[in-house]
């Protein structure tokens, strides 16, 4: 169980923020997806490779060292103020960064029969352009299972880098073995899926950024109600894809060139719209920029305009929040909300652990995001800096204003905030 502390405009592909109306806003927050890089010790327990943990500069003078060539980080953490934390037991079905999403967008309750897992999929199946309804819908990925010794590996939870080709023909193929059980498998895109049916109604899974590199069998689907048949539906339509890609033509292919084959699918973020009216959804941020479908679908469901996020904090539009043109509501933004900026630069090298790329990634947000938006929040540009800094199980979301920067009795690590 998670503990905690404490439709709009839509810009194209070729768009670019600078062309949107705007009014002024002086408040940022960074989500930083995996800022907390978890590293397996020997009893095989998470810990933090974050440079602002407490092991981290008493025992890690390689990243005590890095710590130095960021200055404005190192300011951030030490000035700021605790705002929220997020703790999750070791097995929690959901990452931080997406428990986070769904408690600041308030979707579901402790209640809600799939509080346990973030209930994301139908807002991203929403940000893709499609309605879904007031069914259940959940994700659902090719994926890797490798063998090992004693059990099977998820291996490729980020994908498997399939061609818009190799997808679609894979797809096709699952997608005949889906009607056979009244199931309803959709793509939208070559690279996103997702799948509706009754059948599942009680299936809770589990988000394959939990699950990769591990033994797959604690974080398979179960059904919270104790009905077997969806548990059992499940296997039966996985058996049959994996049957089916085992010897399709293109896994034959990937094989012959060295590459890994899609050898399994995996189901997550199962859940239904939450709210019967955009209205009715927590309105946290007065606009969302964001590379990610469900953050894109939650901005969407509360009647928020939406946006990728810039490549760095100058190419901001003057950070004002995107004023929404002609929505199905009457939703207004509040001027005084912040804007949430995601940023996925971390993800990759940490859900691989490889430190090195992501100590390298570390440092290029530190010269695109945390210098110039300190700089701006010296300088009166910024009211407040709001950062959220997540790992698997954890989230720690630090506030700083101007005043902040002058209290220099406060020298913290992020564990003593």
């Amino acid at each position: 169980m998670w503990a905690l502390e404490k439709k709009s405009s839509i810009l194209t592909e070729n768009s670019h923020p600078h062309t949107l109306s705007t009014m002024p806003s002086t408040a940022l927050h960074l989500l930083l997806p995996f800022a907390l890089m978890p590293e397996y010790n020997e009893e095989e327990k998470y810990q933090s490779l974050a440079p602002t943990s407490a092991s981290a500069l008493e025992d890690r003078p390689a990243i005590e060292a890095q710590l130095a060539h960021m200055p404005a980080l190192r300011r951030i953490v030490r000035r700021a103020t605790r705002q929220a934390c997020i703790y999750a037991p070791a097995d929690a079905r959901s990452c931080a960064h997406e428990q986070w999403l769904a408690e600041y967008f308030q979707i579901g309750s402790a209640s809600d029969h799939y509080a346990e897992e973030a209930s994301l999929a139908p807002y991203a199946l929403l940000a893709e352009g499609s309605d879904p309804g007031k069914a259940l819908w959940a994700y659902v990925r090719p994926v890797h299972f490798e063998l090992a010794r004693t059990h099977l590996s998820l291996r490729a939870s980020e994908g498997l880098d399939l061609s818009a080709e190799h997808a679609q023909a894979l797809f096709e193929a699952a997608h005949s073995v889906a009607a056979h059980y009244h199931l309803t498998l959709i793509a939208p895109t070559p690279s996103n899926w997702y799948l509706c049916g009754d059948a599942l109604k009680h299936l809770i899974g589990s988000t394959p950024y939990r699950a990769e590199g591990q033994n797959i069998e604690r974080w398979l689907p179960y059904s919270q109600t104790g009905d077997p048949h969806a548990v059992r539906t499940w296997m039966q339509f996985q058996n049959e894809v994996q049957m089916m890609w085992n010897a399709h033509p293109v896994n034959i292919e990937r094989e012959t060139q060295g590459q890994l084959p899609a050898n399994a699918i995996w189901f997550w973020g199962q859940g239904a719209l939450s709210h019967p009216s955009p209205s009715s959804l927590a309105t946290p941020f007065s606009a969302v920029f964001s590379p990610a479908r469900a953050t894109q679908g939650l901005a969407l469901a509360t009647g928020l305009p939406i946006a990728p996020p810039p490549a760095a904090f100058v190419d901001m539009p003057a950070l004002m929040p995107i004023k929404p043109v002609e929505t199905h509501t009457a939703h207004t933004v509040v001027s005084n909300r912040p804007v949430l900026i995601e940023l996925e630069d971390l993800m990759q090298s940490a859900l691989t652990h490889d430190k090195p790329s992501w100590q390298t990634a570390l440092a290029k947000l530190e010269q695109h995001w945390f210098q110039p938006a300190l700089t701006a929040l010296q300088t009166g540009q910024l009211s407040s800096l709001t950062l959220t800094f997540t790992g698997e199980t954890q989230a720690i979301t630090l506030h700083l204003r101007r005043a902040d920067l002058y209290k220099i009795w406060r020298h913290r690590t992020l564990p003593k905030l």
